[in-house]
């Protein structure tokens, strides 16, 4: 079965698998209550039903990559791998159940989705956005006062420059993480001139969730994307896979429970991507005396 706003209504019927689903399509808030199913299969009383138990390793989630280092690929997720990638961003974000936490990018992508359910597992309210424009942003911040907002580095630095913006608007931030692409410093200038605060950069991949962030109550170095988040080791080495030291460029390699279980039908791919347990990111990376990272691009890109 598929749960969909009534505003998706016309995109549905336009769209051949739909039809195909067992169970069809649950829709909600229809406004006018023609279409709500949902609301209707709530009412009903409860029955006892025998779910199918799952295994921790099963898969659960299947995310596909953007395809920059060839055809997109099916990153694979189990249970456990969605559950470490959850505490591991709760805890690099420092959350408590008094924050409220604003994706501002979309929630069908690896960073929205990880940050939204670690806030959830959390106890934090989450705001889901209908679109990513600055005008819809800013009623966001005005309105729901969020204590944490994530959005990507175009989209924030085009907040940022909207005439609109003040700086009252970020007055209940705490923490503004931004990350998938290089945080530019005219970025960083221009977001502390407005707020006050300093953007706390980090990194991660879809075949991992977040790997890297700033310490938000520690440190946090400019142009960084911070350390290795908790449940995540890291080592830089060369092409012989023999671990640099401070300051040299390498590839980077990281061991961590929310690691994929696999491309999806593609076990050659999965097996270029693992040796003894580590997964090779495919990015270049330096670290320095702080053990803070720093991206120096990507060895695979095409």
């Amino acid at each position: 079965a598929l749960v969909a706003h009534a505003e998706r209504t016309r995109d549905l019927d336009a769209c051949k698998q739909a039809p195909l689903l067992p169970n069809g399509i649950i829709y909600y808030e229809s406004g006018d209550g023609s279409n709500d199913e949902f609301y209707r299969l709530l009412q009903l009383a409860s029955t006892e039903v025998s779910l199918p138990r799952r295994k921790s390793g099963d898969p659960a989630f299947i995310f596909f990559t953007s395809g920059s280092t060839g055809m997109p690929k099916g990153v694979t997720h189990s249970y456990d791998s969605l559950a470490c990638m959850f505490a591991s961003a709760a805890a690099a974000f420092e959350l408590t159940s008094e924050d409220v936490m604003l994706p501002g990018s979309s929630i069908s992508q690896i960073g929205g989705f990880v940050f939204s359910f670690a806030a959830l597992a959390t106890g934090v309210r989450v705001v889901v956005a209908r679109t990513y424009h600055d005008d819809e942003i800013l009623s966001l911040l005005r309105q729901q006062k969020p204590t944490v907002l994530s959005m990507l580095p175009a989209a924030l630095l085009h907040l940022v420059r909207d005439k609109g913006s003040l700086s009252d608007d970020f007055g209940s931030l705490r923490l503004c993480r931004s990350g998938a692409d290089k945080v530019p410093e005219e970025l960083e200038r221009e977001f502390t001139r407005l707020t006050g605060l300093t953007i706390d950069e980090g990194y991660g991949m879809t075949e991992t969730g977040l790997l890297a962030s700033n310490p938000p109550s520690g440190l946090i170095k400019m142009g960084s994307v911070g350390q290795p988040v908790p449940g995540v080791s890291a080592s830089i080495r060369d092409d012989n896979r023999i671990e640099l030291g401070c300051e040299t460029t390498g590839r980077l390699w990281v061991k961590t429970c929310s690691a994929t279980i696999g491309y999806w039908n593609n076990s050659v791919a999965t097996d270029e991507l693992f040796c003894d347990g580590w997964l090779d990111t495919g990015d270049l990376m330096k670290v320095d005396a702080d053990g803070y990272l720093y991206f120096r691009g990507r060895k695979k890109q095409i």
